[in-house]
């Protein structure tokens, strides 16, 4: 088992960069290091210009206070303490109190991360980066300009992305594992993916470390070409979706910063320029190789600009 005291991940354009040795500081540095994820492993970044930088620190957890934001009902919650978002995590089986809290600057390009005392001793190598922490992260970063978190599974065929939106249940995974199987794509998530814009024009797809149930995730994207709404019929069928339509059903599986105004703006009007320009359908399926084939043979739009 290797821990590491430094790491740097590229996600969706973003550089990621955790540090467990910082200089500097009110608090003493983590000494112990991490352990990198599986999942994270094919993200890792050599170089780059850090867009976020997370500080972990040996302290325990010291007081705080601040305004509640959000509250997700679960894991986590944001609040405003001072001038900078402190994020904190929770085991709400076990207790009501943080066993992790991150201070964020506003504009997520640096914060530094507490453990409770316990963690370091239960949990060698625990990995501060993860899931809520990084995900609550990125869609703030993402919020500021950068692009737009979905629940949906992403595939590359051939050059060209294709999503497939929709709530845990709707088939994300199986269509993933579909493809996969058929041979016929590069599966970039089975659960997250990220809409960026593209420079020339156009938007791209990337993958992210956070897979669902089929665990499939690659540090790649494509230039999105079509979007597929899904839901699980008798018969595989498609029906064509107008840009209003598009534009609230990607909102409605998209992760977007209710706590703040201007990212929530951001990803309204991300979606609206997607819907515009990327044709959008309906898709029944039915859990086989034929769904496969069915997509493959709808004919592209010649009314869509890309």
């Amino acid at each position: 088992m290797t821990f590491m005291k430094k790491a740097r991940f590229l996600i969706a354009g973003l550089v990621i960069e955790i540090d467990s040795a910082p200089r500097g500081g009110d608090s003493a540095p983590r000494g112990g290091g991490f352990e990198i994820p599986p999942a994270y492993q094919p993200f890792l970044a050599d170089s780059g210009k850090t867009d976020f930088l997370l500080e972990t620190r040996d302290a325990g957890i010291p007081r705080w206070q601040g305004e509640l934001l959000f509250d997700s009902g679960g894991p986590w919650r944001l609040w405003r303490s001072d001038r900078r978002y402190l994020i904190t995590l929770h085991n709400l089986a076990r207790s009501e109190d943080p066993y992790q809290i991150a201070f964020l600057d506003q504009n997520f390009d640096r914060g530094e991360t507490f453990f409770d005392s316990e963690i370091e001793k239960s949990m060698p190598g625990f990995f501060p980066f993860s899931y809520p922490l990084d995900e609550v992260v990125v869609v703030n970063r993402l919020g500021l300009g950068h692009g737009l978190e979905v629940h949906a599974a992403g595939i590359d065929v051939d050059g060209a992305g294709i999503l497939f939106l929709g709530a845990s249940g709707a088939g994300k995974s199986t269509l993933s594992r579909l493809w996969e199987a058929e041979g016929a794509a590069a599966v970039l998530s089975d659960d997250r993916i990220i809409i960026t814009r593209r420079g020339e024009g156009g938007f791209n797809i990337h993958g992210t470390p956070w897979h669902g149930e089929a665990g499939l995730a690659a540090a790649a994207g494509a230039p999105l070409k079509s979007i597929f709404f899904l839901k699980q019929a008798a018969a595989n069928s498609h029906q064509s979706l107008g840009p209003a339509q598009i534009a609230s059903r990607i909102l409605a599986t998209c992760f977007p910063t209710f706590w703040n105004e201007t990212g929530m703006q951001f990803s309204a009007g991300l979606a609206a320029e997607i819907a515009q320009a990327v044709p959008g359908y309906e898709l029944g399926f039915t859990p086989g190789p034929a769904a496969v084939e069915h997509v493959r043979n709808i004919p592209e739009p010649q009314n869509r600009s890309r």
